[in-house]
């Protein structure tokens, strides 16, 4: 499922904070910090009556083999409606609490610890992470509390120890995609299952029907559903990396180059690179990567150019009018390397292809200009022909 979560949320220590997570997607719940809880709440989005009831999840999931009060697979809406609203798909830590609803409130701080008022609750973060839905603390009704660790005594009592969940334990929760073929079909969505491409029968792997005529069924004859199922078979995946934003190579390269001021005429003398590409898996292979790219700069700062006639016609369409660079106008290429591995890839690598080709017009430019600027003269525009150099010298 990991590729198709929709938000990983990370739970706030003293806020509250609301997703919208659409049906097919998942909810990543996050333990980032070792001592951090979080209770949580959910609502269909669509109709904001129906919501989830920890104490019927609970109970349903116990009397159907596939829970306890401390890690159940479905999350039910509460009577009358009973739907399934979630679905645990992964779990690295099965012991949460479902606790038939309580949570920290200003009138449990009072009681325990004789604070008159009590003090900032998970009542009020909920409560304000409802408040842009147009909801109320009225509407938090029943809490799941996630990575919380309950032991329960036999005299009713229980003990709440602190969690036992590393910082990197999380929890899946799955909007159901089977309201729509549930309703097709006639059945509820929990037993049901998408299985290769088809809906299946949960339980004996049946095939009902393909996921191709559900999707007919959802896009093209949706007066065929109830109207309060919403035919929204779309996923959303933002990919946020948390690495450095780029891999990039850096570098930097130097031209030795001679001008004739009676012809214009430019000769490469040598040229140097030094780049850092990350880690060098084949030190030849990126050598050659280099120089490929240096003489693709060298080819644009000095001989390749587009050129149309007045009519718009293309006069340089073949290799005798487009001037590519040759051996024997090629300088000897010195290239050389650091190796600073890039955090956020497998290997440690970067970019090669690109990096000569970025620097080496720069590196000529700058030479040309050099060697210019006794004369008095400047180019500012590449290709740098001869005419070019001889226009700026003033000649022609």
């Amino acid at each position: 499922m990991s590729g198709n979560i929709a938000t990983e949320f990370i739970i706030p220590a003293t806020e509250g904070r609301a997703v919208v997570v659409k049906r097919g997607q998942t909810l990543r719940i996050h333990q980032t910090d070792g001592g951090q809880v979080g209770d949580c709440t959910f609502y269909n989005a669509n109709d904001y009556k129906e919501i989830v009831h920890v104490g019927q999840s609970w109970a349903l999931n116990v009397m159907a083999g596939t829970g306890t009060c401390k890690a159940f697979k479905h999350f039910y809406s509460k009577p009358p409606r009973e739907n399934v609203m979630l679905t645990v798909t992964a779990d690295t830590y099965p012991n949460h609490w479902g606790n038939m609803g309580g949570r920290c409130s200003n009138k449990i701080y009072e009681v325990r610890d004789d604070i008159p008022g009590g003090h900032r609750s998970c009542q009020q973060n909920l409560t304000e992470a409802v408040e842009p839905y147009g909801l109320t603390g009225d509407d938090v009704f029943d809490i799941f509390n996630v990575f919380m660790k309950v032991d329960l005594h036999s005299d009713g009592g229980f003990t709440i120890h602190p969690t036992e969940a590393s910082p990197d334990d999380y929890i899946d929760l799955h909007a159901e995609v089977l309201a729509i073929a549930g309703a097709v079909l006639q059945a509820k969505p929990e037993a049901l299952d998408l299985r290769d491409g088809e809906i299946v029968d949960a339980g004996d792997g049946r095939a009902r029907m393909t996921l191709v005529e559900l999707c007919e069924i959802a896009f093209y004859r949706q007066h065929e559903l109830p109207p309060d199922i919403k035919p929204e078979l779309v996923a959303t995946r933002h990919f946020t990396n948390r690495e450095p934003p780029y891999f990039v190579a850096n570098g930097i390269q130097a031209s030795y180059l001679e001008v004739d001021v009676k012809t214009g005429g430019i000769t490469l003398l040598g040229h140097w690179a030094v780049e850092d590409c990350g880690r060098l898996v084949n030190p030849m292979l990126v050598d050659e990567q280099i120089r490929g790219g240096i003489v693709q700069g060298l080819g644009a700062a000095l001989y390749e150019n587009c050129i149309y006639s007045e009519d718009g016609q293309l006069l340089t369409g073949t290799l005798v009018d487009y001037l590519v660079p040759m051996a024997v106008e090629l300088p000897d290429i010195v290239v050389a390397h650091l190796e600073t591995p890039q955090a956020g890839t497998e290997l440690g690598v970067k970019g090669a292809g690109e990096a000569g080709a970025e620097g080496s017009g720069a590196a000529v430019w700058c030479a040309l200009n050099d060697a210019l600027r006794p004369l008095g003269a400047r180019v500012t525009r590449q290709p740098f022909t001869p005419e070019t150099v001889l226009k700026a010298l003033g000649t022609v």
